[in-house]
């Protein structure tokens, strides 16, 4: 397993995973879901 997915987490969004992806939904739409998943940080993975 490499870092990146080590320091990946499965679960339920927290309030402020909620809060940030907002944001950048906001910020550059709902169709650029993997350049969001690159810029906004967060460390998660599956089904949400």
């Amino acid at each position: 397993m490499n870092m990146m997915q080590e320091e990946n987490r499965k679960g339920p969004w927290t309030e402020q995973e909620d809060i940030i992806l907002v944001n950048f939904v906001h910020l550059f739409g709902d169709r650029r879901w993997d350049f969001i998943a690159k810029v906004s940080g967060l460390k998660v993975e599956g089904e949400r």
